[in-house]
């Protein structure tokens, strides 16, 4: 199998709620900490318990994206998964996944996860499938596997304005995929289970705060371009019944279509 990076972005205390596997042949992990409290720096040793596989990166400042490059650019294998702190990842099936972007020379293949409790976070197709600029959006970060080689080729990595701790706290995902897509990469769905996330996600909420709603639009301005507010008309229409029974849709309605 291809080297394969595990990139594990945490923050402050989050670290030491890591769960890492035993060592494993050609398996690495690189912790990307963004840490503001000095009072953790002692413990580190301790935690990192000398193992030569795992990766140790501190960022003093705050921004997912900015955590998800640095772990890119420390990764020193073919492969690199995406991972986030709170995710109960399975690295047999992600080697599954890393052999067959291998085999079928895809440089970056997103999966599924499923929660906690048993269910599914969304429907997700049972066949692999080439994904293009819509399908992309149904995709969140802890589902994405790269070819570490190609998106430096392509000179792809996140947009550091947009996730959290950023300017605008989600849409990264969506904008690196279709950054990839733009680049005529190979973006491509492995229908495989790769982790278990707790049932409680961040992305579900768009709406509760004009900075989200504003981050909706940015993001959409961002991909879709000269074309942007016939997109941001479409988002509105088809999330107005749900923010109207969970929200409110005067909030939502004045920065989703006028960013103010």
């Amino acid at each position: 199998m291809q080297g394969l990076s595990i990139i594990i972005s945490t923050s402050n205390h989050r670290i030491f709620n890591l769960k890492i596997p035993d060592e494993i042949i050609n398996v690495y992990y690189v912790v990307v900490h963004q840490i503001y409290d000095r009072e953790y720096e002692g413990e580190l040793l301790e935690f990192m318990g000398g193992r030569k596989d795992i990766s140790y990166v501190k960022l003093n400042y705050a921004g997912l994206s900015a955590s998800r490059n640095f772990g890119l650019l420390k990764s020193k294998t073919k492969y690199a998964y995406i991972m986030d702190d709170d995710v109960d990842f399975n690295i047999d099936t992600i080697k599954k996944l890393v052999e067959i972007m291998d085999y079928k020379n895809i440089d970056i293949a997103t999966c599924k996860f499923k929660l906690e409790d048993g269910s599914w976070p969304k429907k997700y197709s049972d066949i692999e499938f080439n994904h293009n600029i819509f399908t992309s959006s149904k995709v969140s970060s802890i589902e994405i596997c790269v070819n570490v080689e190609s998106v430096r080729n392509y000179k792809v990595l996140f947009d550091e304005n947009f996730g959290l701790g950023s300017k605008y706290p989600s849409g990264e995902e969506y904008v690196f995929l279709t950054d990839c897509i733009k680049k005529k990469m190979s973006v491509s769905y492995i229908p495989v289970v790769t982790g278990i996330h707790p049932v409680i996600r961040s992305g579900d909420d768009f709406f509760s705060s004009k900075e989200k709603i504003i981050a909706k639009r940015k993001m959409i301005k961002r991909i879709f371009d000269r074309y942007g507010f016939i997109f941001i008309i479409a988002f509105w229409l088809k999330k107005f019944g749900h923010v109207f029974k969970e929200g409110d849709i005067v909030l939502f309605t004045r920065y989703i279509l006028f960013g103010r």
